[in-house]
């Protein structure tokens, strides 16, 4: 008996070493697993957040940060998710027993849209005659002097300068004569004027026309209440003009400009942006004839 019970608990030893050793074993591929899985979510996360821009999300997995800071974003995160879920539970809840209510809801008689604003750049943009009576004013030189020719190519490079032929006037800059000169008054003083005419739908309406310094040098702003800030004097929020706007069951909601004898390029963007150098511009010539139309489309 004595025998027996000896063998028994060395038996049970035996057994308990393996199990222990097993269970070591089998708990490091655990946490090897749970490691590889935890870098990879990590990485996951990371690139989701760089791509998305989700400051959550980046915010999360920095481990430059306090794991108290990374939990509350980690909730904020979560109780975000949960939130979009609810929202479209709901959403899908009411449509499903009211669908009809739904697609009643909108008021497209209310709805109104924003006309475009119209950025117009001659192709030559100096008036000659003001030209003329400034190089008069400021150098009191004439066109019998040697140096009226040499002016008023200074005066063509500043009108026509552009993001890329600005370089042009650096064969001036050595010049006493140029260096307390404002350029902006400069082009104020003989830039084309803007001499189109303007019609709209509405006749009560004005449409906001101003000169704005563009990557295409000197141009002319329409319906674009942005330009007012690209003016030299600052202009509050409140006082900016606004842009022409059209219902949505108006058929009729245009702005037509008639360019007559002139010449140039046109960009059509949003009227709170800037005309850039990169925009998909449109060339007008003599007896051309451009139609676009404006319509105000849903979107969700």
């Amino acid at each position: 008996m004595t025998r027996f019970g000896l063998f028994l608990r060395n038996s049970l030893k035996r057994c308990s070493n393996w199990t222990r050793h097993k269970l070591l074993l089998l708990g490091s591929i655990i946490y090897r697993i749970l490691q590889v899985v935890g870098n990879r979510v990590n990485n996951i996360v990371v690139q989701a957040g760089a791509e998305t821009s989700l400051l959550a999300i980046r915010l999360v997995v920095d481990r430059r940060l306090h794991i108290s800071e990374r939990l509350l974003w980690l909730s904020v995160l979560l109780a975000s998710i949960f939130a979009v879920f609810r929202l479209s539970e709901l959403q899908i809840a009411r449509y499903l027993t009211s669908p009809t209510v739904i697609s009643v809801d909108r008021d497209y008689r209310g709805w109104n849209g924003t006309l475009p604003a119209v950025t117009l750049c001659y192709y030559d943009h100096i008036d000659s005659f003001k030209a003329n009576e400034l190089i008069q004013d400021l150098w009191n030189v004439t066109i019998i002097d040697e140096d009226y020719f040499y002016i008023m190519d200074f005066l063509y490079a500043v009108v026509n300068a552009t993001a890329s032929n600005y370089g042009e006037l650096t064969k001036f800059a050595s010049d006493e004569r140029f260096e307390q000169i404002d350029l902006y008054d400069i082009i104020q003083k003989i830039n084309r004027p803007f001499e189109q005419l303007i019609n709209t739908f509405d006749s009560d309406f004005h449409v906001h026309v101003q000169m704005v310094m563009t990557e295409r040098g000197s141009c002319y702003a329409i319906n674009s209440p942005m330009s007012a800030v690209l003016g030299k004097e600052p202009v509050q929020y409140e006082k900016l003009p606004p842009p022409l706007t059209c219902q949505y069951g108006k058929q009729q909601c245009y702005i037509r400009m008639d360019l007559y004898d002139s010449t140039g390029v046109l960009d059509v963007h949003s009227p709170y942006e800037v005309s850039a150098s990169g925009a998909n511009i449109v060339k007008l010539h003599k007896s051309d004839e451009i139609t676009a139309s404006f319509k105000v489309l849903e979107t969700v």
